[in-house]
């Protein structure tokens, strides 16, 4: 199984030349060749989500909700040989069924999640949360695990993807480290993920793929893509390849 988290980033005029109508057609280029089986996406707002139905829908299903009535969301793509028998999003907060905010939270902070069949049937969870600070994003990492808690019953496998804001040394990731294994684990160190449009590679990530200890890491990747000298992101879109033990 080859997973993905890619941080999209928004589209707004202020980015120039990055901006998303210079990198959607770069982006879909991306994917395809990549040939993942899952992606989980962050900063998509609707008129992006309908860009990605065009420039995907022939090879994925598209799973979207927006956090807000401007509706930026955390789509998940699954490939179209992918049963989808679950879907839904729900709040990271105590009211997770209705749109909400926790105190301190700069916006809503949603996790959309998928149950995918198939030969290995597994939850996908994908996420982004808020860059307020640790504790905001500890309080929302948790609401995540408790959702994952009751939404995955059957006690299968799972995957975690998302723009978390924090670094490796942060509560909010010791949190969730304490019971996943991470992207990271097989990897020398730890890989910058936000490069803000620019050549930088050295740093620390806030861009994450969790995996419960079902799974068998087999490969991952930070991937530094450029088209004509433009990013796709501001983030480098992150990979796994896994496989069930």
């Amino acid at each position: 199984m080859h997973i993905a988290s890619i941080n999209l980033r928004i589209d707004v005029t202020v980015d120039g030349i990055h901006q998303w109508i210079y990198r959607r057609k770069a982006m879909m280029e991306f994917i395809l060749k990549e040939e993942f089986d899952v992606i989980g996406m962050q900063e998509a707002g609707p008129g992006m989500f309908h860009d990605l139905i065009s420039g995907l829908g022939d090879h994925y299903q598209i799973i979207y909700q927006g956090r807000d009535e401007r509706g930026e969301g955390t789509p998940v793509a699954i490939k179209k040989d992918l049963p989808i028998l679950k879907q839904g999003t729900l709040w990271l907060t105590d009211t997770k069924e209705v749109e909400s905010t926790i105190p301190g939270s700069h916006f809503p902070r949603i996790v959309t999640f998928v149950h995918i069949g198939g030969s290995t049937p597994f939850y996908f969870f994908n996420t982004h949360l808020d860059y307020a600070s640790d504790d905001i994003c500890k309080t929302q990492a948790l609401h995540l695990l408790k959702i994952i808690k009751q939404v995955n019953q059957e006690h299968l496998p799972y995957v975690i993807t998302g723009d978390f804001n924090q670094y490796p040394d942060s509560m909010t990731i010791k949190t969730l480290k304490k019971s996943h294994q991470s992207i990271y684990d097989s990897m020398n160190g730890y890989p910058l993920t936000f490069h803000g449009f620019s050549d930088k590679k050295e740093g620390l990530p806030i861009d994450y793929i969790f995996l419960s200890d079902q799974w068998l890491i087999k490969n991952s990747m930070v991937h530094h893509h450029k088209n004509q000298g433009i990013y796709l992101s501001d983030h480098y879109p992150i990979s796994i390849q896994i496989t069930k033990k």
